[in-house]
């Protein structure tokens, strides 16, 4: 048996929809990251990353367990498995940014991708920006060299795909400076004399 932390916030399966803000899912997802680069520093891979594994405590920071539990015959097929788990081949960190990208993907979409098929989450939610569709979709690249290397390469690129984009001709250039102009005020001593 297993014994963990009492989690108050029970197990992030029951609470997708509550982080289909981008905003709520990106921050649910940079306390994701942080634990698994914690994961990574020590050597280990997560391996079964999906919101069954994921649970949040009392302030909504997401608890990871069940990592590197190994692979058995019997093991279930799911969508957060990449493809070179699911073959039976070597599975390392990649792996677990594969997992992320599906997570990211079912907290935008509310649901998850089929087994081994990436569809685009803007078709689910066209208001999804392109920039953070792309960041999908490498994180859930086929082949482990085309994705992100690391957590910390995945944050940095999800982080700057919600930067709000500004337009190039709303950046102010800068003004010369101009005095303000001279009022004229009254002359009350003037009018009392």
């Amino acid at each position: 048996y297993r014994v963990m932390r009492f989690a108050e916030g029970g197990v992030l399966q029951d609470h997708l929809m509550q982080y289909y803000n981008l905003s709520a899912a990106t921050g649910l997802m940079a306390g994701i990251i942080a634990g698994l680069e914690k994961i990574h520093a020590q050597g280990l891979v997560h391996g079964n990353l999906q919101p069954g594994s994921i649970y949040l405590d009392e302030m909504g920071q997401p608890l990871l367990t069940d990592f590197s539990l190994p692979r058995t015959a019997s093991t279930q097929i799911t969508p957060f498995m990449s493809p070179e788990q699911v073959q039976g081949g070597v599975v390392d960190r990649r792996t677990d940014i594969y997992a992320l990208g599906v997570l990211l993907y079912a907290l935008v979409t509310g649901e998850t991708p089929p087994s081994g098929v990436v569809i685009s989450p803007r078709a689910k939610r066209p208001d999804l920006p392109e920039s953070v569709e792309k960041v999908i979709f490498k994180a859930m690249a086929q082949n482990p060299d085309a994705r992100f290397q690391s957590a910390r390469e995945f944050q940095n690129a999800l982080s700057a795909a919600i930067q709000p984009v500004v337009p190039v001709q709303a950046v102010s250039q800068p003004q010369a400076y101009q005095p303000a102009p001279y009022r004229r005020g009254t002359n009350w001593a003037a009018i009392i004399l």
